[in-house]
């Protein structure tokens, strides 16, 4: 057994050497990520945030012209759905103002539906059930 002491001692100070190449390899590893990790985190703040801030000064230049367009978009809606309803821009065949507009949607539609078949049904005809 005292033969063995020697050898046992001997492969523990190689383990404990393995060990520490290991460490010194992982922190050089650890070191170098780090510093291209750095050098992306510059180049993103070289050259995304001047274009967020870019952005930015745009949104708020074009925003009141936007609020301006909802606004007459809104105002011009409201015209035409009067103008619809009153029956000046559009054909009352099926009935008066908006009444006929819906009666003739809803005929339209009901022709419509006629021709369509429902992909359900065919898919249940396909698998037998």
């Amino acid at each position: 057994m005292e033969k063995l002491t020697p050898l046992f001692i001997f492969l523990t100070g190689a383990a404990v050497l393995l060990q520490a190449g290991v460490l010194v390899a992982m922190y050089l590893t650890m070191r170098k990520s780090g510093e291209r990790m750095e050098a992306i985190a510059t180049e993103v703040k070289t050259k995304v945030l001047p274009t967020v801030e870019q952005a930015q000064s745009m949104l708020t230049e074009i925003r009141p012209k936007l609020q301006v367009i909802a606004e007459n978009l809104q105002e011009s809606t409201t015209v035409l759905r009067s103008a619809v309803c009153a029956g000046s821009a559009v054909s009352t065949e099926g009935g008066a103002g908006c009444c006929g507009m819906s009666s003739k949607y809803f005929l339209i539609l009901a022709r419509a539906s006629e021709d369509l078949k429902s992909p359900t049904s065919t898919r249940t005809a396909l698998l037998g059930a």
